[in-house]
């Protein structure tokens, strides 16, 4: 179904309420500048989520196929430069540079080399502390830089092992920082399914045990676990420069705006189901209770009986199946 479609059902069947008309009175065309195909496109670009992240009350869940996407992106790291914060104070530093962003940031976690003239590391630490003030960042470090290496520096290198999903609204690389860039105009990430490691040609392994990631020694090296984070992941130690990723993950589907025959990326059969949580919507909003009621009813029972259409014992192999079930964790 097109985005059109949908509207004209739901807003039909709600008894075209006058606030929201979408189309224009004289011609009896959609207005897609009117408030009323506004706030429709919101409510069935939040139907459409929800269908896709639907979860049952069991515990399992909805994964769609179609909404499978892939980012890639390559580890870098950040230069800048140190000074000591105060005399006699071995592990704090006053940090600063251009490549640094002002005040937004938080560089607690990240780890900090000092290179000699060779590039050879002198020392490696993690920043515990990390405070903006005047331009600059007062930071602490742990383990402390031995005494005879407490001094200015000019150049100082950041590694981070924490990359996260940014939107980066239809711009062309190169990108720069740590993140994975996506574009938002196909839909956001929800959940990560797996990482690749495209440079050294391996898979990297998921682990659960967020415990062991904290205990990491400082030292920069070639990742072989991840940690998902609710906007991205972690690895298990601090990666090298250069390395190219590639992440595949779940996402929402394409948001709806101003395209009258844009069709809605859920396979066919789940159509009517986002028309039915957006009618489930109308009713709520017009406290028509019972009516909210049934249609919730019928929501629940249409997408049971899909699951169990589409499920196979939650394989994902067979082409011709575009659901999986994923037990809830």
């Amino acid at each position: 179904m097109t985005i059109l479609e949908m509207v004209q059902d739901v807003f039909e069947a709600l008894g075209e309420p006058s606030d929201l008309e979408y189309r224009d009175i004289a011609t009896l065309q959609p207005d897609t500048a009117s408030a009323g195909w506004q706030r429709f496109v919101r409510v069935f670009n939040n139907a459409q989520t929800a269908i896709a992240t639907w979860k049952f009350p069991e515990g399992t869940q909805l994964r769609f196929r179609a909404l499978e996407d892939v980012a890639s992106f390559q580890t870098s790291r950040l230069q800048a430069s140190i000074t000591p914060a105060s005399p006699g104070v071995d592990d704090s530093f006053i940090l600063s540079g251009s490549q640094l962003k002002s005040g937004t940031a938080s560089y607690v976690g990240w780890l900090l080399e000092i290179p000699d003239a060779s590039g050879k590391s002198l020392y490696r630490g993690r920043i515990t502390t990390s405070t903006y003030n005047g331009g600059q960042y007062y930071i602490t470090l742990s383990p402390a830089p031995q005494h005879d290496l407490v001094a200015p520096y000019p150049v100082v290198y950041l590694y981070t092992r924490e990359y996260i999903f940014q939107n980066i609204n239809g711009m062309l690389p190169p990108f720069t920082g740590p993140i994975i860039p996506y574009d938002g105009q196909y839909g956001t990430p929800l959940e990560i399914l797996n990482v690749e490691d495209i440079t050294n040609g391996t898979s990297i392994e998921y682990n659960s045990r967020h415990e062991s990631y904290i205990q990491s020694e400082p030292d920069v090296g070639v990742p072989g676990e991840y940690y998902k984070l609710a906007t991205g992941l972690r690895f298990n130690t601090w990666p090298e420069t250069g390395i190219n990723y590639a992440v595949r993950y779940f996402r929402t589907p394409k948001p709806f705006g101003t395209d009258v025959d844009q069709v809605c990326e859920l396979p066919v059969q789940f159509h009517q189901c986002v028309v039915l949580h957006a009618l489930w919507w109308g009713y709520r909003r017009m406290q028509e209770n019972t009516s909210a009621y049934s249609t919730k009813r019928d929501l629940d029972d249409m997408l049971r009986r899909l699951r169990t259409e589409f499920h196979l014992e939650g394989e994902m192999g067979r082409s011709q199946w575009s659901i999986k079930i994923v037990p809830y964790k």
